[in-house]
């Protein structure tokens, strides 16, 4: 990630609903025009900045617009895929006018998106798209099955009934996923190999007779899975934005119970490496995300705003140090506490208290030593031990994790969060610590 700046997040483009409740196809004609894009347009294409060059184009494409949009409202997949396999860039230009006009919804625009890019990436690749329910609405046995075949190292319980019912209320276009042969060499390691070998393969990859395939959801079923798995009130709303989101933009997920998730699009490919792990398709950046949306969902939104108020210590505290290491590794831990990647909270929410909090930052300290060393580019056991030592003796000799915590206790950071304050004073120590256990257990 590029380094750490401070600038105020637009509240233009907070979320205020859930993707699903945006517009439904039928509700405008694919001809109409629209001069005040939805909220959830802007949202999206903040950060495309070729936005109106590519709608332009599309003006001359508004039969083929009707007529996608018709094959959306049927959930026809295989004959939209069939139909842009000879020029599968008029699907995203086609997919955004329609969004534009407010036909399609974001959670639409999204599946397509994913869909395009799987035809994109994976061009001499059949793809096959498979219906979560039989024509007269039952369950699908072979969707079923191939869903539980992600699931199976899953954390905690997960209702695949309910998970099929709520996707029963869905647009027909988001009740399938579709699903490739994966022909990936079995020692290639990717950042969706990483997290499926930590328990989250949710909708990822499956084998069945033998042979290894990769499953595309569609945007939907990661919303309603999250809804299912962490509950309507915990669960974190997906905010789908083309291209790559800031870190504050993350930081502010943290506030809304939001969380965005990448989507590619024309002239915007997506990073080749995501947390220091290689990510060669779009699909491994998008998986990526639904992992972080995961995570996020299992804090409750108020143990979220603690995140966020520690995040802002920590860039406060940059303003007393100018050494460049002791810079960096600030940066590096603002970005491992928004994000809030740790199993502490994976636990029934009436047991959540301070401890958790202080078991997650706890481990983003040596997380964060750890990303560094990883970026300075060497790989020995004797670099190591010598990086982490160095790092962790700098920051203990310059008291930086003291400062971060005066400046949390100047927030009343443990009267507003039950934090016993014995408790936040001792970090420091605790944190050189743990340094020190990673230079004896070696990388």
């Amino acid at each position: 990630m590029d380094s750490i700046q401070t600038h105020s997040y637009k509240e233009t483009y907070l979320p205020q609903t859930s993707p699903i409740e945006s517009p439904t196809p039928s509700t405008v004609s694919a001809d109409s025009t629209t001069t005040n894009p939805s909220f959830f347009f802007n949202s999206v294409t903040r950060y495309l900045p070729q936005c109106n060059d590519f709608l332009k184009i599309t003006e001359d494409r508004i039969s083929e617009c009707h007529t996608l949009c018709s094959l959306l409202e049927n959930g026809d997949w295989e004959t939209i895929i069939e139909s842009y396999k000879e020029n599968a860039k008029n699907l995203p230009l086609d997919g955004l006018r329609a969004f534009y006009n407010g036909i399609i919804s974001v959670s639409q625009f999204s599946t397509l998106v994913f869909c395009w890019s799987v035809m994109n990436e994976f061009s001499d690749t059949k793809i096959h798209v498979l219906p979560l329910f039989q024509k007269d609405d039952t369950e699908n046995i072979v969707a079923k099955k191939f869903i539980e075949k992600t699931i199976e190292n899953i954390h905690k319980p997960f209702s695949v009934f309910i998970f099929f019912e709520k996707m029963k209320l869905q647009p027909p276009s988001e009740q399938c996923f579709f699903f490739i042969e994966n022909t990936e060499k079995e020692d290639t390691r990717t950042i969706t190999d990483e997290i499926a070998a930590l328990g989250f393969n949710i909708f990822n990859k499956f084998t069945d007779q033998d042979t290894r395939y990769q499953m595309i959801p569609s945007l939907s079923m990661m919303q309603q899975f999250l809804f299912v798995y962490a509950g309507n009130t915990n669960a974190v709303t997906l905010t789908p934005v083309i291209g790559i989101s800031t870190i504050e933009d993350i930081a502010n997920n943290a506030l809304t119970s939001t969380r965005d998730i990448a989507l590619p699009f024309l002239e915007t490919p997506l990073p080749k490496m995501v947390d220091t792990f290689f990510a060669p398709k779009a699909l491994d950046v998008i998986m990526h995300d639904f992992y972080h949306s995961i995570i996020a969902s299992f804090i409750p939104h108020k143990w979220r705003c603690h995140f966020h108020t520690y995040g802002s210590a920590i860039l406060e505290s940059k303003k007393s140090f100018k050494d460049l290491l002791i810079l960096s590794f600030l940066d590096e831990l603002y970005e491992r506490s928004i994000d809030m990647e740790h199993s502490a909270f994976f636990i029934p929410k009436s047991s959540i208290n301070a401890k958790n909090f202080l078991s997650a930052i706890k481990f983003q300290y040596t997380n964060t030593l750890n990303r560094l060393f990883i970026k300075s580019g060497k790989t020995s056991s004797e670099d190591f031990e010598e990086t982490i030592f160095r790092l962790n003796t700098l920051i203990k000799e310059n008291n930086v994790i003291e400062k971060i915590v005066t400046i949390l206790l100047k927030k009343n950071f443990c009267a507003d969060y039950a934090c016993i304050q014995t408790a936040l004073e001792e970090l420091p120590n605790n944190f050189y610590e743990r340094g020190l256990s990673m230079i004896l257990s070696g990388p």
